[in-house]
């Protein structure tokens, strides 16, 4: 909250001149998805962007108080900031929540499953070297698991 609130005051921001664009460009600055820094430079530079779960969390905490302080005083918060902080909502597990356009957004998940050709390749003699490695080979592959980065460590021969 603290760095959102220097963002505001290094930007003369208030409550009542702060737009949803505006919040979308400092999360942008947040997570080093912007072009270029919009407004004055707020952060030092040695500051790193932060992750994806950094700045969900961020997210969170300021649509949280941007709502708080308009259910205080709703002349106090821009008002097509409240629409815009409220008008999306999600489904998770079969019910309608409130969505946070300020969230950064999910990248799709993309398991990593090896196809038959290249489990086939890793049982060519002298890939597998140990009965350890075959063994977790032939269990992620039959049980259909995500390999992740595992598939680069299992040809390799632990002592």
């Amino acid at each position: 909250m603290a760095d959102h609130l220097n963002w505001a005051a290094a930007n003369g921001k208030t409550p009542d001149r702060v737009t949803l664009d505006d919040l979308l460009r400092y999360m942008n600055g947040l997570t080093g998805a912007a072009e270029d820094v919009y407004g004055i430079a707020w952060r030092r530079a040695d500051q790193l962007p932060l992750g994806p779960s950094a700045a969900n969390n961020v997210a969170t905490i300021v649509k949280a108080y941007y709502l708080c302080v308009a259910a205080k005083s709703p002349q106090a918060v821009h008002p097509t900031l409240i629409e815009g902080l409220g008008a999306t909502s999600a489904t998770v597990r079969g019910r309608r929540t409130a969505a946070n356009p300020l969230s950064p957004r999910k990248p799709a998940r993309r398991p990593r499953y090896l196809s038959d050709q290249v489990v086939a390749a890793l049982y060519e003699p002298g890939v597998l070297l140990t009965a350890r490695d075959v063994m977790i080979v032939t269990w992620l592959h039959d049980g259909g698991f995500r390999w992740a980065g595992y598939a680069a460590s299992a040809s390799r021969t632990f002592i």
